[in-house]
């Protein structure tokens, strides 16, 4: 499944590339002059504020640059990476330089187009810089006004000396916090060079990491939200939700248990042995940005290697486990996320975090396809009741993306990109009570189905091992923290933000009116909250465009749907209003006209947790 899986990543993140840029594209955004538009678009509902980790390519002559937005105001960012490859580097006389001046004004040199060039004739020798690109025209306006300077110089001068340097645009990997981003839509910022406005450019580059190590007094990392202090003896957290003023202790434990179970199902072996800290203090370190700050750990446990052959016990001489652990904050963004990452090399286990919270909860809230379910955590006894069952009870559940807790005051929810297992416990402490979230990073089994299982009775496949179930390797983790006053609903745009990132395309420059010119817009608005989209998509039959949602609430609401994308695109070639509107089956299968107003908003009732779809039509 493993390679599987990694193919359907790769197809699907080069289907988005390359449907983003011909969208950007599309769109073509007006730009000031020598900047590079950055096209930031949002996948779920909206307005939203969160991080994005963009790559950009930079001419020679804007690699000092700013970030600006659509309204020029700048916007802090920090850079994380950079990559330029170099075509050419040469020292030579003014007057060897009429072969490349005469491929200059042709617009090609080593068969690539010139994107930027500059002189600067105030160094020793006089450098002069060349930005060359495979795709796209020659920058002829600019080669018309640099070239002339070049060939001034080298006749004031022939025998002075030129630093000719030709490369490819410098790749800049970047994070900002992009906000006020439409639902649906997208937000145009802009690499570009710093202007008077600009001037008191902001931080660019994150503080260095300070490690615990050197004697930094403290660890502690903060937003607006919450306030994020760890434990220096085993690595969790204490989290502080500014907004209600919750504590949550003990947070983001790492748990590893034994698992004696099968691709079905979890079995803990009769005499577990449970690890539930590492075997010495964490190693930490804390980077402060202007985007994000964060905290990382590398935490070091030492697990017992495998199962007993009788699989009753774990067994085995200790083996190194380490795990790396980042935890951070965005500004204005009200949500912690976790990246873990593991390096598993032991047998036979499960391994959990969990998140400890005073929350006195008799139920958790889990989203599903097309709803949010609600699961007592009090599980029926394991007595003569469920002595007939074929599996017994047990406390792990399946989510789509996010599992909820709360006391009708504050609430926790956890949201994760690919990770569907959660247990929901509830826990006392002398006098103290409350509930643990917690959630599965890792299942080892070595075998397809046992018919030996506590948890299950029989067999629910063949009995056939299956080595590689074990996951020895590298993996990595990620989920999401979201403290909160009330219930899930006050969490699920952040739930729903984690698992669909912002993406950025830059824009290569286009021809003036070849595009839409706007700067932001939404495609797609949608109302009142409660109504959820859950897929924009052509219609299977080519004649229009599907858009489904359903309503997760518990009452009738009348959704609303329109198409303010219409005007964006409304110059773009190949663009058609629609012209009808018919509710549809989910096999897309027209049930009855909707009216249709202005060629694109409509208004449909969807009963309490009803999937609608809406077809448009050309």
């Amino acid at each position: 499944m493993g390679p599987r899986f990694d193919w359907v990543e790769q197809i699907a993140n080069a289907i988005i590339a390359e449907s983003l840029t011909a969208l950007a594209q599309r769109i073509n955004p007006p730009a000031p002059a020598n900047s590079v538009p950055l096209v930031v678009f949002n996948p779920v509902a909206g307005p939203r504020a969160d991080l994005v980790a963009a790559s950009v390519p930079v001419p020679g002559s804007l690699e000092d640059f700013v970030l600006l937005d659509d309204a020029g105001n700048t916007v802090p960012f920090q850079i994380v990476g950079r990559h330029v490859e170099q075509y050419y580097r040469a020292e030579t006389e003014g007057a060897l330089l009429s072969h490349l001046l005469d491929m200059g004004l042709k617009g090609r040199i080593l068969g690539m187009a010139i994107q930027d060039a500059f002189m600067r004739a105030d160094t020793q020798p006089v450098r002069l810089d060349v930005t060359l690109s495979a795709q796209g025209d020659p920058n002829f306006s600019l080669i018309k006004d640099v070239l002339p300077q070049v060939q001034e110089a080298i006749v004031q001068n022939p025998s002075a000396l030129f630093d000719v340097y030709a490369h490819s645009p410098t790749k800049f990997e970047i994070e900002f916090v992009a906000r006020a981003i439409p639902g649906f839509g997208y937000r145009t910022f802009y690499v570009s060079r710093p202007t008077p406005r600009a001037a008191h450019r902001p931080s660019r580059v994150a503080q260095p990491a300070l490690s615990v190590s050197k004697g930094h007094p403290s660890l502690v990392i903060e937003n607006e939200f919450f306030h994020i202090e760890p434990n220096h003896t085993d690595g969790t957290l204490t989290i502080t939700d500014k907004t209600t003023g919750a504590i949550y202790r003990g947070a983001n434990r790492l748990v590893d248990s034994g698992d004696r179970g099968d691709l079905y199902n979890h079995c803990p072996p009769e005499h577990d042995t449970v690890v539930a800290s590492p075997d010495k203090p964490p190693q930490m370190s804390v980077e402060h940005g202007p985007a994000r700050q964060s905290l990382r750990m590398e935490l070091h446990y030492r697990l017992p290697a495998k199962l007993s052959a009788d699989r009753t016990t774990r067994i085995g001489e200790l083996v190194d486990e380490n795990i790396g652990v980042t935890v951070s904050l965005y500004p204005g963004v009200r949500r912690i996320d976790f990246r873990v990452q593991v390096d598993n090399r032991v047998r036979d286990h499960r391994l959990r975090v969990e998140f400890p919270t005073p929350i006195v909860a008799t139920g958790a809230q889990a989203d599903q396809a097309f709803d949010v379910v609600t699961r007592a955590l009090d599980l029926p006894r394991r007595d003569q009741d469920t002595a007939t069952w074929i599996e017994q009870p047990r406390p792990e559940a399946p989510m789509q993306s996010f599992v909820s807790i709360d006391d009708g005051n504050i609430g926790l929810t956890l949201a994760t990109r690919g990770l569907p297992e959660y247990e929901a416990r509830p826990d006392a402490d002398g006098d103290a009570r409350g509930t643990t979230l917690a959630l599965t990073l890792l299942r080892c089994v070595g075998w397809l189905s046992r018919s030996d299982l506590t948890t299950r009775s029989g067999d629910a496949g063949p009995e056939k091992e299956t080595p590689g179930a074990q996951e020895i390797g590298a993996h990595v983790f990620e989920y999401a923290l979201i403290p909160h006053a009330g219930n899930w609903r006050n969490a699920i745009d952040e739930a729903h933000a984690f698992a669909a990132p912002l993406r950025a395309v830059a824009v290569p420059p286009r021809l003036p009116g070849d595009g839409t010119g706007e700067r932001l817009a939404s495609f797609i608005e949608t109302s009142p909250r409660e109504f959820i989209i859950s897929a924009i998509k052509l219609a299977e039959d080519g004649s229009g465009l599907v858009v489904r949602g359903y309503n997760i609430g518990d009452q009738p609401i009348d959704a609303r749907i329109v198409l303010s994308g219409v005007e964006v695109l409304s110059e773009v070639e190949g663009w058609r209003r629609f012209a009808r509107v018919a509710r549809a089956n989910l096999n897309e299968e027209e049930i009855a006209p909707i009216e249709l107003q202005d060629g694109r908003e409509v208004q449909v009732r969807v009963r309490a947790k009803e999937v609608v779809t809406v077809k448009f039509e050309e």
